[in-house]
Formats: structure tokens, C-alpha cells, sequence
């Protein structure tokens, strides 16, 4: 199974506020018009967790909603 690297072209993997909002309901339960929501992205790394999980190919899994 061939897929793209999850790299921009300088090397970095780009993470946008509408994935940490993603990340933030999927993970911690937190709706992105939280007050806690800001206050979890930065105290919890959540930017680096995206990150790792979209090197590892397993951030697309981690957001899935049952909904």
C-alpha cells in the first residue's frame, strides 16, 4: 500500500487548527468552543501528538467518529 508522506516541502508536517479541534473532540472530549480546548492543544503537546501520529499513519484513525 503506497501513500504519500504526510511531509510538506520543507520537511515538516503541517497541522492545522481544524485537525488539533478534530483531535480535541476525539481524544479529550472537548468541543472546539471550549474554554479547556486552547488550554489542552498547548499543556498536552497536541500539536507534536498530530504530528507523530501522521508519521506513524494513525491520526486519520485516532479522529474517526462513530457519530
Amino acid at each position: 500500500m503506497a501513500f504519500d508522506p504526510p511531509f510538506d516541502l520543507f520537511g515538516e508536517v503541517p497541522v492545522s487548527w481544524d485537525e488539533a479541534d478534530k483531535w480535541c473532540l476525539a481524544v479529550a472530549g472537548l468541543k472546539p468552543d471550549s474554554w479547556r480546548c486552547p488550554y489542552y492543544i498547548q499543556y498536552w503537546n497536541v500539536v507534536e501528538k498530530i504530528r507523530r501520529a501522521k508519521i506513524a499513519g494513525t491520526f486519520d484513525l485516532i479522529i474517526q467518529s462513530d457519530s
